[in-house]
């Protein structure tokens, strides 16, 4: 899930779930997307612990974090790649 959205995100797209909050952090604020990603998935997370319990949150809260670190390499990876394929070509 998080490979995937990190494709779509690297394509310019938005899965229009909290990726598209975190882009706009990402964009207007230079935050890592990343960290943008985290930052409002927590928040949701946080306000469904404080309903639901935290003990329920738990399980969430390790998924979000892969999710998120998954999606960043993804497009951190692609974009080294792309770097370099720009520069060895322009030589």
């Amino acid at each position: 899930m998080g490979i995937g959205v990190g494709i779509v995100i690297l394509g310019g797209g938005s899965t229009g779930g909290t990726d598209t909050a975190a882009l706009i952090l990402h964009k207007h604020f230079n935050m890592p997307l990343s960290i943008s990603i985290i930052l409002i998935d927590y928040t949701v997370l946080l306000l469904g612990a404080a309903l639901f319990g935290f003990r329920n949150a738990l399980y969430s809260i390790i998924v979000i974090f892969g999710l998120a670190q998954s999606a960043n390499l993804v497009i951190q990876g692609f974009d080294k790649t792309a770097t370099k394929q720009n520069k060895t070509s322009k030589v």
